[in-house]
């Protein structure tokens, strides 16, 4: 299980139901500012993931994906994110695309539920270059519900250099 291989401060950022904005800011004492890679509508296109498998078509289409990484003051890369929205809902809850979601969200103080669907270890050549660190990096996907409604599909994974604020993330990192 989970709890054997990562330390109970990093299954709290894995598991938790929480804001990870929120989270990391809380970590960091910095404000969290989105530093947006691409948003782009892709339509009613039934595609599936390698990582996310079906989830995906969970959300009603038409389809908006939005690619964002998650920074401190600094400029430093603490999270990356990719999230699948139905046009619909990003265009109600999604006022502001330079500001993280939990930011929307709260403006309107709309209230979600965090569904995780599963936690992911392993190695990214591409994020090893966008965080400037090796791996292996931690991440989950997860689907927000807004009353009996899914709102979004979200991918995080983040960033290894949090172990800095949140200790080492592996009980047995040689074991990794």
């Amino acid at each position: 299980m989970l709890s054997r291989l990562v330390t109970p401060t990093w299954r709290v950022m894995l598991l938790s139901d929480g804001s990870v904005t929120r989270h990391l800011k809380l970590l960091t004492e910095e404000t969290v500012h989105v530093d947006l890679v691409q948003q782009r509508y892709v339509g009613n296109d039934h595609f599936q993931s390698r990582v996310l498998g079906s989830d995906v078509q969970t959300i009603p289409g038409p389809h908006v994906q939005r690619e964002v990484f998650l920074t401190s003051e600094k400029g430093e890369r603490m999270a990356y994110a990719a999230s699948w929205w139905s046009e619909d809902a990003m265009n109600t809850y999604m006022k502001d695309s330079d500001k993280p979601i939990w930011v929307n969200l709260a403006s309107t103080r709309t209230e979600v539920y965090r569904n995780i669907l599963a936690v992911y270890m392993g190695h990214s050549k591409e994020l090893e270059e966008a965080f400037g660190c090796k791996g292996p990096f931690w991440g989950r996907h997860y689907i927000f519900w807004h009353g009996d409604q899914p709102m979004t599909l979200i991918y995080e994974v983040f960033n290894p250099k949090l172990s800095e604020y949140l200790g080492p993330a592996a009980t047995n990192p040689a074991g990794l």
